[in-house]
């Protein structure tokens, strides 16, 4: 296994030393690091000289990279000697105060053991990467950035050209929390890339833009870096899910980037060591994860928060981490540590949203008439609110350039429904039943006894018929944390009745061959996820209200859940995002989540 590379000496004894020093100082006078930096500024203004930033220090402590000027260094080194007990002279000293003298001399010495330490890290210098690390590092950025340039939904039909991502994106918002929890002017979303903390938590409504956000930096940061503009960071984007093994960061990033980018170029097989050794000279990994609410089991979260903060800790810089989530507990975030930065993404303003519009229109006769008659549509069906959410704007988008004529539907459930419907139902290029019908036909012809060839096509003809309803139960099971792959879930499903004739890896390919087609699935990997999670919660809850029984069911189970309030009442009796239909998020209560599913 490949060692990550190790600082030249020098700056290894300096970056040693000042850690030291720092943990002595902070610990003695209960401080922090901030505290100091405001201090060793003071003494820096009426020198001229520049102040210290926190990204600054942060390269001194955690990578090893020496100060640019000494002077600057040694104010903080003052202020934390002063700190840990080693207070410098004060006044002058005369031949009658040979104590004071002796006190100069000593700080003297101490300042200029300092001086060395700093010189050799100067004179050190950090190892070149590998000509074998670039070629790799010019073959992930190409497949990363064809990757998340991307639409990451796909168009109801095909003889609509959709513009690139590129093309429709609009700059959303952010805002922080500061203490007090008093929410901050709104800043561009993409200063959550450049922030000084190692980790940085986007917070987002569902279908608010996080997604869209990461995949637009990682797009166009890895179209800088191969244009040789530098970066201090460069990204990767995974799912959260990716980090609930056991393996360690480098080879979970290892085998997650290489699955999800052979699709998109990527020729070689990313090893482990590639992701364990800084991507450049001078610069570090960014770690992009996505949907960390999307890990059902609040144990497996805790427990990928606590990695991400044990590597943030221990990884001497060469991973910072921007996590985007739904809102969490807050004290579930706590895992992520105590010097996280908080994020809010805003949604849409109303001006936002005429111009996403417009850029969706672009292709159409008038683009601005399209764009007024579209908001004036949202008004009349009550979805303008809606609509400022990105997911939102860009289903309804697709629905009005597919039919401009056709009102647009009314409410958040109506709006899930046909898009779903027209992803699914009316996509004929397709060829959903063309491609169904081959896949029945393949597996039939893999049989030639009669009665076996019967038998699987019975059986193959049975799933088809259930197709969407097993759509809707692999959603509801995923949505409860039941692990697995897609096929496997769906093979485990009473209309899901494999003959003992057909073998298990035929009878999965067919399986596979069914749901590939829909739209409503994409495959990763060996494995098919939902477009987006509030899809999955949409057709989970199809599942769940599915029936007259179920519906009473799911009744009497959050009735049995719920509480009573001061006044009497229930309190709420579902978990319902904000904005949202109160069935677009149902999940079982854990008491029942080893029952079966009918």
């Amino acid at each position: 296994m490949s060692e990550p590379i190790q600082l030249p000496v020098g700056r290894r004894v300096l970056r040693d030393e000042l850690r030291m020093l720092e943990r002595k100082a902070l610990q003695r006078e209960g401080k922090n690091r901030t505290d100091a930096i405001e201090k060793a500024n003071a003494q820096l203004e009426p020198l001229g000289l520049p102040k210290l930033k926190t990204s600054t220090v942060s390269d001194w402590i955690e990578k090893g990279n020496p100060a640019k000027n000494f002077l600057v260094l040694w104010a903080l080194v003052r202020v934390f000697l002063e700190w840990s007990g080693g207070l410098p002279p004060k006044g002058a000293t005369t031949p009658k105060d040979p104590v004071g003298a002796k006190a100069k001399a000593a700080w003297n010495y101490t300042e200029e053991g300092w001086r060395l330490r700093w010189e050799d890290a100067k004179r050190s210098r950090p190892p070149t990467p590998a000509p074998e690390n670039a070629r790799l590092l010019t073959a992930y950025l190409r497949a990363a950035r064809d990757a998340a340039g991307q639409h990451p939904y796909r168009s109801t039909r095909q003889d609509l050209k959709l513009p690139a991502l590129a093309d429709v994106y609009v700059r959303q918002h952010t805002r922080t929390r500061a203490q007090g929890n008093e929410a901050s002017a709104a800043v561009p979303a993409a200063q959550v890339f450049r922030a000084d903390h190692s980790i940085c938590l986007l917070l987002g409504a569902p279908g608010g833009g996080k997604s869209t956000l990461l995949r637009t930096h990682l797009a166009q940061t890895a179209e800088a870096l191969l244009s040789n503009t530098a970066e201090k960071t460069i990204p990767i984007l995974l799912r959260a899910a990716a980090l609930t093994t056991t393996d360690p960061l480098p080879a979970a990033l290892a085998r997650t980037v290489t699955a999800d980018l052979q699709q998109d170029g990527l020729l070689d097989e990313l090893p482990t060591g590639f992701f364990r050794r800084p991507p450049r000279t001078g610069a570090s990994w960014l770690v992009l994860v996505d949907g960390l609410d999307e890990i059902p089991d609040t144990d497996t979260r805790s427990a990928v928060m606590t990695k991400l903060a044990n590597v943030s800790a221990n990884s001497e810089g060469l991973y910072r981490f921007v996590v985007a989530t739904r809102p969490l507990p807050a004290q579930e975030l706590l895992k992520l540590g105590d010097r996280v930065a908080h994020y809010e993404l805003q949604p849409f303003s109303h001006d936002d949203l005429y111009t996403y519009a417009t850029h969706w229109f672009r292709s159409l006769d008038n683009p601005r008439r399209h764009t007024e008659a579209f908001i004036a549509g949202l008004t009349h069906s009550g979805l303008e609110v809606l609509a400022r959410t990105p997911l939102m704007a860009l289903m309804l988008c697709q629905l009005y350039l597919t039919d401009p004529t056709r009102p647009l539907p009314a409410g958040r459930a109506g709006a899930y429904q046909e898009f779903v419907k027209w992803i699914y139902e009316q996509n004929t290029h397709k060829n959903i039943k063309n491609t169904h019908d081959q896949a029945i036909r393949r597996l039939k012809d893999r049989h030639q006894i009669p009665e076996e060839s019967d038998a699987a096509e019975s059986a193959a003809e049975q799933v088809r018929q259930h197709l969407r309803g097993l759509i809707d139960h692999l959603a509801y099971e995923r949505l409860n944390g039941r692990r697995g792959a897609a096929v496997d879930i769906l093979a485990s499903h009473l209309q899901v009745n494999r003959p003992r004739e057909v073998e298990q890896h035929l009878w999965n390919a067919f399986l596979g061959d069914l749901m590939r087609p829909t739209g409503i699935l994409t495959q990763h990997g060996d494995d098919f996820d939902f477009l987006h999670q509030t899809l999955l919660e949409y057709r989970a809850a199809r599942h769940a209200t599915r029936n007259e029984q179920t519906c009473t069911q799911l009744l009497n189970d959050l009735i049995a859940s719920s509480t009573v309030r001061s006044d009497g009442r229930l309190g709420p009796v579902w978990s319902c995002d904000q904005g949202c239909d109160p069935r677009c998020r149902i999940q079982r209560r854990p008491a029942h989540n080893s029952s079966p599913a009918w």
